[in-house]
């Protein structure tokens, strides 16, 4: 079994305003842009180098699922602190064998769901009640079966690239991150009494970019 970093998930209250501010960030525009029928949420995507990251909102225009969205987008924890601005949520590791993964977890992660988006579709564990481990510091899982074009192989590139991504938090927090084998996904770990993330992106246009 091997786990790669395959995304980061910023949330926003409202994909225009979350686009501008990542794009005046960046330096960048969105590489892609989609929506997701079945958790009614609507994103925006950029090419970090070999990982990619979205920014995710939920699709006032869709229906409302029947159960929870994923990311804990429906609830106070997210959307206050997404109302005023941007902010990175949680990260999602790919796996090329997600039942291994999941048992190797030391949290539950949920089932992994099948999901589609256009031409895509993959697994991703979500728990039925559409939480996040650790305030969102642990990953989420998903498997890209053999044949699809993922995003990061098809989404452009333009220069950005993800040069540090640190995670701050209890050592809890660590352990479980050492369980699951991902903690050579980041590049540093920081004992802290309350969780954070530490986000610096190289691009063309803005220079270094730190989103905390």
């Amino acid at each position: 079994m091997t786990l790669t970093l395959d995304h980061l998930v910023f949330g926003t209250a409202d994909l225009a305003h979350g686009i501008r501010w990542m794009r005046a960030a960046l330096g960048v525009p969105p590489a892609a842009e989609g929506r997701h029928p079945q958790m009614g949420t609507i994103n925006a995507l950029w090419r970090i180098g070999s990982a990619y990251l979205e920014v995710i909102a939920i699709d006032r225009a869709a229906p409302p699922p029947p159960h929870p969205r994923w990311f804990a987008l429906d609830t106070d924890q997210i959307t206050d602190r997404i109302e005023r601005t941007p902010r990175l949520v949680t990260w999602v590791v790919a796996t090329d064998d997600m039942e291994a993964a999941r048992r190797q977890s030391p949290r539950d992660p949920g089932p992994a769901r099948r999901f589609y988006r256009d031409r895509l579709h993959w697994h991703l564990t979500v728990p039925a009640d559409g939480s996040i481990h650790h305030d969102g510091a642990f990953p989420s899982l998903i498997q890209w079966p053999q044949g699809v074009s993922t995003p990061q192989a098809t989404l452009p590139y333009s220069g950005l690239s993800l040069a540090e991504f640190q995670i701050a938090g209890a050592p809890e927090l660590h352990n479980d991150l050492k369980a699951l084998g991902a903690d050579h996904l980041i590049t540093g770990f920081e004992p802290a009494s309350e969780t954070g993330f530490l986000v610096r992106i190289e691009s063309p246009e803005t220079g270094s970019v730190h989103l905390s």
